[in-house]
């Protein structure tokens, strides 16, 4: 088979761009945090470019006590948007900087606000 008997398709197909995630409309947003929408909004009302929180601060912020996995794992306070957890500071813009298990996470805004 030569090159010059290669076709062009016919039609292109051109997906949209994916919005940024603290674009959604806030209602959509906030549903699809979960039980963290509290923190979501915290951090979204946070003016500073960085916020350093202790487990007890977050638990205030969120009205509960946070599983035992947030005290013994850094997986929980990954980045990734397939934890409900992390899409409450995603979605807000923030990303988890660093932790120090058990103790305090510091949180850092992301994006052209920086």
């Amino acid at each position: 088979m030569s090159v010059d008997s290669l076709e062009s398709p016919s039609e292109v197909i051109v997906r949209p761009t994916l919005k940024k995630h603290r674009d959604q409309p806030k209602k959509l947003t906030e549903n699809n945090v979960g039980k963290y929408s509290s923190l979501y909004r915290y951090l979204l009302s946070t003016k500073s470019k960085q916020v350093i929180m202790t487990i007890d601060q977050i638990e205030a912020v969120l009205g509960f006590i946070l599983p035992a996995s947030a005290r013994k794992y850094r997986p929980w306070w990954a980045n990734a948007l397939t934890n409900t957890q992390a899409k409450s500071w995603l979605h807000a813009g923030w990303e988890v900087d660093s932790v120090k298990l058990g103790e305090k996470t510091a949180f850092r805004k992301t994006g052209d606000e920086v």
